[in-house]
């Protein structure tokens, strides 16, 4: 485990120096931190102190929690770009979307994040503000934004 937090880490150095940002850094840094937190809550699972076993058994359960929330924000990800549907339980409807509408999506809820537009099957949009489902906001929408503009995107 120790081997596996010092490449996360040290990934982390080299892209944030290669990246001259510390955004670029954070990433793999951060991954190298859960790995050293699930370790160190595995360790105190095995301490001689009640108090230290239950913590570190709520830490490990709570990193279980993350990484199950990780792996379906990918597959959520993968669905959205790959998908010929989209769950609607998973997006806010918003009817009949136009440019104007997504000028609005842009300054009020993007505020700064890219926004990116899918063409499902049955003449359903998907626009998502942001990245990932967690952190951004997603919409549908039963017509092109962008009316036909920019022809075919399916």
């Amino acid at each position: 485990m120790q081997i596996a937090v010092g490449i996360c880490l040290s990934m982390g150095v080299t892209a944030g120096i290669e990246g001259r940002s510390w955004s670029a850094f954070f990433g793999p840094a951060s991954i190298g931190l859960f790995l050293a937190v699930l370790a160190l809550s595995i360790g105190a699972m095995g301490s001689k102190h009640s108090g230290l076993r239950v913590t570190g058994l709520f830490v490990s359960l709570a990193c279980l929690v993350v990484f199950a929330g990780a792996i379906l924000n990918v597959g959520e990800r993968l669905y959205l770009v790959n998908g010929k549907t989209y769950p609607h339980f998973l997006a806010r409807n918003i009817g009949a979307a136009s440019h104007a509408t997504l000028d609005r999506l842009q300054l009020a809820d993007c505020k700064g994040t890219g926004m990116e537009i899918y063409g499902k099957a049955d003449h359903e949009w998907v626009i998502r503000c942001g990245f990932s489902w967690f952190g951004g906001h997603t919409y549908l929408s039963s017509t092109d934004p962008f009316g036909g503009m920019l022809g075919s995107q399916r």
